[in-house]
Parts: C-alpha cells; structure tokens; sequence
C-alpha cells in the first residue's frame, strides 16, 4: 500500500522507510501534474487556496520535519 503508517506511528523508530525516494516521486508528481490541475480550478472560481504557491514549502517534506519518533501521535480517547 506504501501509507508507511506504521513507521510514522512506531514509537522508537524502530520501523524505518526510504522517505527520499518517495517523497522526490511526489514532489514531481506534485508540481507538475497537480500544481497546474489546481492552478486552472483557481482560475475558473472551483479552488481556493489558504496557503500561498510560493509558501507550499515544497522541499520540507514531513518525514524531514517530523524527524522524532513516533512521528504521528495518535490520541487515545
């Protein structure tokens, strides 16, 4: 399924994935094939963007800002 849930959630990084490669097939995948789809939505009135392009942040990844283990903290109700 490639989520790597499991790795963001493991408390002690015990649990690892090759982020990089992942996240270089997104970012592509992002500003070339979405970036321009969401660019025409906004021209037309179908889209609204609440964070600027230029600020998308499009080289910060989560797994880089999230370097601490578990990455996700799921709460317990």
């Amino acid at each position: 399924m490639n989520c790597f849930f499991c790795e963001k959630i493991c408390p002690t990084g015990a649990i690892e994935a090759d982020f990089e490669a992942v996240a270089q097939i997104f970012s592509r995948r992002a500003k070339h094939i979405l970036a321009p789809v969401l660019a025409k939505a906004e021209a037309e009135g179908r889209f609204r963007r609440l964070i600027p392009l230029d600020k998308v942040g499009w080289d910060t990844p989560h797994y880089k800002v999230y370097s601490r283990h578990p990455r996700y903290i799921i709460p317990e109700d």
